[in-house]
């Protein structure tokens, strides 16, 4: 067997280029795809970072949204609600109980325009006396906001003395 004898200049290039080959090796296949995929990965975590900013201002807005939703919808329950004619009606010998004695109550066209289709009148007559006719008033102003007295007759009674004869019309106001 031939051995082979290196100088000790030999020896330290040798030696060099062992290093220099372990030390490309290990950063070609260790630190370099280490470095690349640090690289990815803070890209990554950046891009996360930016969908979660993008989301956060959609909650937020969403936050905002629901917030003006709330009082729009709170706005709306203290306003003027919708209600049929049936209703009105309905409501009026509520607030008429005890108090008045109808003759007639009856819905009414309004005839307006496709902008206020929503509004109705109720008109009745009924006989009571006159305090209350007062205290009925009274519970329309104080219980039902949605409904004003648009008309109101009153005459005496010709058959019962101390009675009133009172025709209302009442619409709902919708306007």
């Amino acid at each position: 067997m031939s051995s082979f004898k290196l100088s000790k200049r030999e020896r330290i290039l040798l030696i060099i280029a062992a290093v220099a080959i372990f030390a490309v090796l290990y950063y070609g296949l260790l630190v370099s795809p280490l470095n690349h995929e640090l690289r990815q990965m803070r890209s990554s975590i950046a891009n996360t970072q930016n969908v979660l900013l993008r989301y956060r201002a959609l909650i937020q807005d969403e936050n905002r949204i629901l917030s003006d939703y709330k009082a729009f919808a709170f706005k709306m329950e203290n306003s003027r609600p919708y209600v049929s004619a049936v209703d009105m009606m309905d409501d009026m010998q509520k607030l008429s109980k005890g108090l008045l004695e109808f003759k007639s109550i009856r819905p009414i066209e309004t005839n307006l325009s496709s902008v206020e289709k929503n509004r109705f009148a109720v008109e009745f007559d009924c006989v009571s006396e006159f305090e209350s006719i007062l205290k009925f008033l009274f519970r329309l102003e104080t219980e039902r906001e949605y409904l004003s007295v648009k008309r109101l007759d009153l005459n005496l009674s010709s058959s019962e003395s101390g009675l009133i004869n009172a025709h209302f019309y009442i619409d709902n106001g919708a306007e």
